[in-house]
């Protein structure tokens, strides 16, 4: 479901926060959720150069990371209107 990737992604920038999307593949962790029905999208940051670092480790867990993504999703969420939610629907 491109249409949610879309809309998150124009509030991002709307928000000043620099944003590159890409198509999700087969192994995303989405996937199960939009094949379940329920609309998703995978969020990730990545560093300078692209790359995304994923050791795994929690210690490698950065908490302003965390929150910026957070209060993206959380002030994203708030702000659809209903009819932006039933555009969002299956």
């Amino acid at each position: 479901l491109q249409r949610l990737r879309d809309k998150l992604a124009t509030y991002a920038a709307g928000q000043g926060l620099e944003v590159v999307t890409v198509k999700s593949t087969s192994d995303s962790d989405n996937i199960p959720f939009e094949d379940a029905g329920v609309p998703s999208v995978w969020l990730g940051w990545c560093d300078e150069n692209g790359t995304l670092s994923t050791d795994n480790e929690y210690a490698s867990v950065v908490a302003a990371k965390v929150e910026t993504v957070g209060k993206l999703v959380e002030t994203f969420l708030r702000d659809l209107s209903s009819d932006e939610l039933e555009e969002l629907k299956y």
